[in-house]
């Protein structure tokens, strides 16, 4: 088994690069491109995404989920074209004390997604794990982060009271 890790800081990859690599599996954690039509159907990648999908996709889902008052988590989801669109395969839900920060819950939520591709590795990679089908929307983040006082330190209970104040 040779698996071609897509992380946070990995460049954009094409299908010329898988085929030079020839992984068995692409897994891909904080990446940031999409992923090419051809690799998808070639690999069947999956997303480790620390948002408990549908919830909360793309950039900044930490975030989002203290500000729209959604479920918090991680999911492991099959990938396809969109960002975190693809089918759900594992989730484990997670809650946070208003008095933690950002960077606090940021990292628990990191390190359950490992946590939770590692207990469930082969099966992940075995394809026995039924994927589900999840429901599609986009949020952008760019001026609200603006507003955070003291950036990723804000204490996640003003991001809770941020939307009523606007």
């Amino acid at each position: 088994m040779k698996v071609l890790w897509l992380l946070g800081d990995t460049p954009r990859i094409d299908m010329d690069y898988c085929l030079k690599y020839n992984p068995s599996h692409i897994i891909s954690y904080g990446y940031r491109h999409l992923v090419q039509e051809e690799i998808i159907e070639a690999y069947k990648p999956i997303n480790v995404h620390i948002s408990l999908l549908p919830w909360n996709r793309g950039a900044d889902p930490n975030f989002w989920s203290f500000y729209d008052d959604t479920p918090m988590g991680v999911t492991i989801h099959e990938m396809d074209n969109g960002f975190d669109t693809g089918p759900i395969l594992i989730q484990k839900e997670l809650k946070f004390k208003d008095t933690q920060t950002l960077r606090e819950t940021y990292d628990i939520l990191y390190r359950t997604g490992w946590w939770l591709l590692f207990t469930n590795f082969d099966r992940l990679l075995n394809g026995d794990i039924k994927p589900i089908k999840q429901h599609h929307y986009v949020k952008d983040a760019i001026e609200l982060r603006k507003k955070l006082p003291k950036g990723w330190d804000t204490e996640v209970g003003f991001v809770r009271r941020m939307k009523d104040a606007l």
